[in-house]
């Protein structure tokens, strides 16, 4: 054998060598990226559970010396609900981006010390919306309750939003910090998730095709337009 033979031996040896330290390498690979979408996903799971009893409270004008757990229990108050300042662990101004400073009104952050008190006034979002008026505020427009959505769940929630959007959906809403989406009142809602459930999200869809895609466990606000 020359020296020529014998490289290409060695080269070849190397070759087969180094490829198989490619595959150990791009299944370790996988099977970190695995584990840590799985404490992503349980981490998201825990801020998401530890955000159930929040709100945030929009277009509300600032006032001069406000208050923001008085405003809480006024706007409550006409919604109807019985609500005290025992039930308000905290409630504050949340700040305003940099590049919205000039245009956006800062929403109203509020935790309650009980779950059912926050599911009651977000219940009552749309059947007993509140008005700047009743607020005794001189500006014209209505006040608008949203879950507390962990990051990822708020940009599935506006992706979702915007495909549903795209392919005439009639209602988009959350519910105990999971995204729904519904094509109409014929249909039942399809939650979405991840960004793999954004493809269930299809033009109108068929009876046959809705049974697959819908739950099978309508949330309570389910007519409820986002």
């Amino acid at each position: 054998m020359d020296i020529m033979e014998k490289l290409d031996s060695v080269c070849k040896n190397l070759e087969e060598k180094l490829l198989k330290v490619c595959e150990k390498l791009e299944e370790r690979v996988e099977k970190l990226e695995g584990e840590n979408q799985l404490l992503r996903s349980k981490l998201d799971g825990l801020e998401r559970y530890g955000r159930g009893d929040s709100l945030e409270i929009h277009n509300v004008p600032v006032v001069e010396n406000e208050n923001s757990e008085m405003l809480v229990l006024r706007i409550a108050q006409e919604m109807g609900l019985d609500i005290s300042a025992t039930d308000i662990s905290c409630a504050y101004r949340l700040p305003v981006k940099k590049e919205k400073q000039n245009s956006a009104i800062p929403r109203i952050y509020v935790k309650f010390t009980r779950r059912k008190c926050k599911r009651q006034m977000y219940g009552l979002r749309i059947k007993q919306q509140v008005t700047h008026r009743q607020l005794g505020l001189s500006s014209v427009g209505k006040v608008y309750l949203h879950e507390h959505l962990t990051k990822s769940q708020s940009d599935i929630y506006f992706r979702a939003k915007d495909l549903a959007k795209e392919n005439g959906y009639k209602f988009i809403w959350t519910s105990d910090q999971r995204v729904y989406v519904r094509y109409n009142k014929t249909v039942k809602p399809i939650p979405i998730d991840t960004e793999a459930d954004l493809l269930k999200i299809i033009p109108d869809p068929s009876p046959d095709t809705s049974r697959i895609l819908r739950s099978s466990r309508t949330p309570n606000n389910s007519s409820v337009a986002g």
